[in-house]
């Protein structure tokens, strides 16, 4: 009876997972991938440095959980939002990406206006 009860619970646990979502683990090793969505007031090599950049100033990093990854992902988002918030001499959208092995966990693209910045 014990064997059959537990059976049971390990089938619907497995299923409990949103259909949708990837099967990711909890911990995993994170990182952030920035990719350019439209370039607006500058240059190609502008552009290329900025993505550049942003890419080198954010190390892979080894969450205990998912919901910590994310929880910095966030923190990440609105330090680029704040930081641009002033005013920019330059316009540009670019995508970032919290990833761990390939797969995207979550993903803003941020808007850097001369007047201010917009996360979507």
């Amino acid at each position: 009876m014990a064997i059959a009860l537990v059976a049971m619970m390990s089938i619907g646990f497995s299923s409990c997972g949103g259909d949708d979502d990837p099967v990711i683990d909890e911990r995993g090793d994170f990182y952030y991938q920035f990719t350019l969505v439209d370039r607006g007031t500058l240059s190609e090599s502008e552009a290329t440095k900025l993505i550049g950049g942003l890419t080198a100033d954010s190390p892979t990093y080894t969450a205990s959980t998912k919901a910590d990854a994310i929880y910095r992902y966030e923190k990440e988002v609105e330090n680029l939002r704040v930081g641009f918030s002033g005013n920019n001499s330059f316009e540009v959208a670019f995508k970032i990406e919290l990833k761990v092995k390939q797969t995207v966990v979550k993903s803003n693209v941020i808007r850097i206006y001369r007047s201010g910045c917009v996360v979507e």
